[in-house]
């Protein structure tokens, strides 16, 4: 805007529909730093091109955001003061080895890049999952809670009993390797984990 101050408004352009579709779902009514979210698509009819925004994106591609940069960007903009005139954050690379740990300390974990749901055959792999995983994740503090998000392409939340194991496990799974895959690791917001399990 014309102040320097956000509008309020954000556009997230997504690769697959039901990603969209799943993000209208879960965050229309969404608080977020005090406000309730309002989710909805595009009409064409607003006649708006990416461009008008202001975006980053020169190419009008729209940002790419995985999982854990979503997160990331959600923790940021909860920590945010609401009057804040400070500039927009960049955008969240899409894979970060060095997760930007949110500044009040929070309990939740968020991994990604632990499975692939196309490849499991076994009919009880989300529990054996997270029985695993909970095993390993309790070598830096108690696991109150897991949950393996079988739909997502290797998302698992998790909440420990204090702030201090969330963060060690965070420092010391980031850019492991699990199953042939290199994994992410990220302290979230309570607000992000309950949207999430």
């Amino acid at each position: 805007s014309e102040t320097g101050r956000s509008k309020g408004f954000g556009f997230i352009q997504f690769k697959h529909a039901r990603d969209a579709k799943q993000a209208l779902e879960k965050m229309n009514g969404f608080e977020l730093a005090g406000k309730n979210l309002k989710v909805g698509l595009v009409s064409e009819k607003s006649g708006a091109t990416m461009s008008t925004f202001g975006l980053d994106d020169e190419e009008t591609e729209g940002l790419a955001l995985n999982s854990l940069s979503r997160a990331e960007l959600m923790a940021k903009l909860a920590a945010r003061e609401p009057e804040s005139a400070s500039p927009p954050p960049r955008p969240v690379p899409s894979i970060a080895l060095k997760p930007n740990i949110p500044t009040a300390a929070t309990r939740y974990v968020m991994l990604n890049n632990m499975f692939n749901p196309n490849e499991e055959t076994e009919p009880d792999w989300v529990s054996d999952l997270e029985s695993d995983i909970k095993i390993e994740c309790e070598r830096y503090g108690a696991v109150e809670h897991i949950k393996v998000n079988s739909s997502s392409m290797g998302e698992v939340f998790l909440k420990f009993d204090q702030s201090q194991s969330a963060e060690k496990a965070t420092n010391a799974l980031n850019g492991r390797w699990f199953g042939g895959k290199q994994i992410t690791a990220a302290c979230i917001s309570d607000a992000i984990y309950n949207a999430n399990i």
